[in-house]
């Protein structure tokens, strides 16, 4: 078998320079405007004797495009290849697919038959994605993070499908050191020492992958996260669910599992829970709206043995004021209607019932729409808010604003004259408070 390399490349004269050293400097030949897509064999001749110094043989595809899987199982990942190259008499185009083994030293090997040749060939297209490993681990995606609990002082980080010469370690645009790559038969690695030795005041840096020798500005042909410790990648999200379940939700990425608390104003713990880092939820039954509660995240351990001394990532005053749910749409109150004539009530900012949260739900012949309405109320030792579940009876549209009437859920909804708010007939009667009905409201939708 003969053993030809071919390229793709969108300019022909970027591929096919050739340099030959000369008495009196260096000669470069641009042969863009002689190349045609397909097989090339150039010869470069001395004009004294016309003796033949040296031969190139080549493919050109401007066509030619490489696909490739981010996923790596059992050390291969899955690759498809657009090429005229490998296309025979009865086809113009053709497809090759096929899998790439990373162990091997010549990843992908490819074997086809052109007719300037009597013995197949074999093609080694290059990587459109690179790939690392540690030690002698699988190998995977330069899109995976390193987990500084992976490496030790001693670890070896190997390289398939990049060109580089020199790492760049950088936090925020600020370089903190570098690193020299290693190669030798079994493939480009470089050692640990100098990640091992700047773990003290960073949480995540990018290692940086260069074409160029300590050059400023560096060529980045590649990047890897390195997470130190574990931290926070997103905002803290609190909503309610329609049972009263207050919901937290916070994303953490990172090398080390935390501990998640989250307590009372009292210091009474309300929701605990050990776990690695990732999506964290974290529920607490008949929350109280608007109330203070403090969320701890710790990493590391106590234990002596431990690797990971303990730090903490969060200790800071959460509430559960967002209301919401999952497929609920947000409307704020603009006008209140006490009978179906013009008789009214403007909402202003100041009122506290200004929101409600509506969403469709299937019945056995149609669709009935839900929710429930927020209310305040307010007693001599405490003001919270409430939710009651409510039903459109009917609704109408008239511009940005939609007319509706709602029915709560065994009572009715009235105009706590009183307080100058909305309440249940139910309640005021209770108390002794003057009211009057609602029989529809004007509302907007939010967002």
């Amino acid at each position: 078998e003969q053993r030809q390399d071919f390229w793709s490349c969108e300019k022909a004269h970027e591929l096919f320079r050739f340099i030959m050293a000369e008495e009196d400097g260096i000669v470069l030949l641009k042969l863009d405007k002689y190349i045609k897509p397909g097989f090339q064999e150039i010869f470069l001749i001395n004009r004294s004797d016309s003796r033949i110094i040296s031969t190139y043989r080549l493919f050109y595809d401007p066509n030619y495009s490489v696909w490739q899987s981010d996923h790596v199982i059992n050390d291969k990942i899955s690759v498809s290849i657009d090429t005229d190259i490998f296309s025979d008499e009865d086809e113009e185009y053709s497809t090759w697919d096929g899998y790439l083994e990373l162990n091997s030293p010549d990843l992908l090997a490819v074997q086809f038959k052109h007719p300037r040749f009597a013995e197949p060939l074999i093609a080694h297209p290059r990587l459109n994605k690179p790939f690392y490993k540690i030690d002698d681990d699988s190998w995977r995606s330069f899109d995976r993070p390193l987990m500084i609990s992976e490496i030790g002082p001693y670890s070896k980080i190997w390289f398939k499908g990049i060109d580089f010469k020199t790492i760049v370690a950088s936090e925020n645009n600020r370089t903190i050191y570098q690193i020299d790559k290693n190669e030798n038969d079994n493939g480009v690695w470089i050692t640990c020492e100098a990640i091992i030795s700047h773990t003290e005041d960073h949480c995540s840096i990018l290692l940086l992958f260069t074409d160029t020798d300590h050059e400023k500005p560096i060529n980045i042909c590649g990047e890897i996260n390195l997470y130190l410790k574990t931290f926070i990648s997103s905002e803290i999200k609190t909503s309610v669910d329609m049972e009263g379940t207050g919901i937290l939700q916070l994303e953490l990425k990172g090398p080390h599992d935390v501990s998640c608390k989250l307590t009372a104003k009292n210091g009474k713990v309300v929701a605990k829970q050990e776990c690695t880092p990732g999506l964290i939820k974290l529920t607490v039954p008949d929350v109280d709206i608007g109330v203070g509660y403090k969320l701890f995240v710790d990493a590391g351990d106590d234990d002596l043995f431990s690797d990971v001394e303990p730090y903490t990532l969060i200790k800071q005053s959460i509430e559960f004021n967002e209301l919401g749910g999952e497929g609920f749409t947000r409307f704020s109150i603009e006008k209140i209607q006490f009978s179906m004539l013009v008789e009214d009530y403007q909402v202003n900012s100041s009122n506290s019932f200004s929101e409600l949260y509506l969403r469709e739900e299937p019945l056995c012949r149609g669709f009935v729409t839900t929710g429930y309405l927020i209310l305040e109320e307010i007693s001599r030792k405490s003001k919270k808010k409430v939710k009651i579940s409510v039903k459109v009876a009917t609704e109408a549209f008239y511009g940005d604003q939609i007319n509706i009437k709602l029915t709560p859920m065994g009572d009715k909804f009235v105009w706590n004259k009183t307080k100058n708010t909305i309440s249940k007939r139910s309640k005021c009667k209770e108390n002794g408070h003057s009211y009057k009905d609602i029989f529809s409201f004007f509302v907007k939708k939010i967002g």
